[in-house]
């Protein structure tokens, strides 16, 4: 079972850090994700990290990004 209420904490004290993180399009971070919902893959770690590649910035505070996975997949191909 999912610890949702220890996140919530961790959340609480990522949030009143209060640093402010310079990014710029196409940069690679690591980004705290916490626990997800259902079959959403969590973040690794404590800190529920996953690298995420910043897509594009909206405003000084905010950006899209899209997740990474840090496993390489493997296709096997049959002929």
């Amino acid at each position: 079972m999912k610890n949702f209420d220890s996140w919530i904490k961790e959340k609480k004290n990522i949030n009143n850090n209060g640093t402010k993180k310079l990014f710029h399009r196409r940069e690679i971070w690591w980004a705290c994700f916490g626990i997800n919902i259902g079959r959403e893959q969590d973040g690794r770690g404590d800190n529920f990290e996953r690298p995420i590649i910043i897509l594009k910035k909206l405003s000084q505070d905010t950006f899209i990004c899209l997740p990474l996975s840090t496993k390489k997949k493997v296709r096997k191909i049959s002929i």
